[in-house]
């Protein structure tokens, strides 16, 4: 979990923190819930105090200081499919985290600030132990954002059977062990920091780096064969989840 401190986001937007939602926080929370969904879709003070006591590892808000500027809430649910049952209820150990609502306060959008918490709360839940489960993120939008979400690593799966309020739904979905897979090899990929210390040469942690004159660095061989056999193991991956 990240720490109680949080996690910047990035670039205009460090001032911003992600940290995980507290009690005394839900007042402020509901107030952002109830002012950005239409009452037909808002969740409720008590659905919003429930998700808290039974899944804080998936309830997380955005902070300006102390003050919560944003807030993203989920559940685990069993299937692989979106359906209202699932999207009601939390079966903890579920292979599916169900995304809730993703909620910015008025006067702090069209700041980039929906896309950067989003693309911290999946890296979260990515780190999370208690959510080490789940193999897929899932969430429901409606047409005008969709591209918000792609940018976010999601897909869209298709029109939801889910009814809720009176517009048109789109389920959509991260594959979260794909994102596990992708961010171990970026920590394999990484350059290595310069090994040089008093003018001389430090052995580096991968076998095949290269020593220059200003330090080491990862074999261009190396890096290649990682990255192909990453790509081979995705794509057969891919094929076993689609029967192919």
């Amino acid at each position: 979990m990240i720490a109680s401190a949080g996690h910047a986001l990035p670039g205009a937007l460090s001032a911003l923190r992600l940290r995980p939602m507290v009690e005394r926080d839900l007042a402020r929370a509901t107030e952002l819930e109830l002012a950005s969904y239409p009452a037909d879709e808002a969740a409720t003070p008590e659905g919003l105090q429930h998700r808290l006591r039974v899944a804080p590892e998936l309830f997380y808000g955005v902070y300006e200081a102390d003050a919560l500027v944003g807030f993203i809430v989920s559940t685990t649910a069993p299937g692989d499919e979106l359906e209202e049952e699932t999207m009601s209820t939390h079966s903890p150990g579920g292979p599916s985290i169900c995304i809730h609502s993703v909620v910015v306060a008025a006067k702090h959008r069209r700041r980039g600030i929906a896309l950067a918490m989003v693309r911290a709360y999946v890296d979260a839940v990515v780190a999370e132990a208690r959510c080490s489960a789940a193999w897929r993120m899932v969430l429901l939008a409606k047409a005008g954002l969709l591209g918000l979400y792609r940018k976010a690593g999601f897909e869209v799966l298709g029109p939801s059977k889910v009814v809720h309020g009176a517009d048109q739904w789109f389920d959509m979905g991260l594959d979260l062990a794909e994102k596990r897979k992708l961010d171990f090899m970026q920590v394999r990929l990484t350059p290595l920091r310069r090994c040089r210390s008093a003018g001389t040469l430090r052995r580096c942690s991968l076998p095949t780096a290269v020593a220059t004159s200003s330090g080491c660095r990862p074999s261009p061989t190396r890096t290649t064969s990682l990255r192909r056999h990453f790509w081979s193991d995705a794509r057969a991956a891919a094929r076993i989840r689609s029967g192919t």
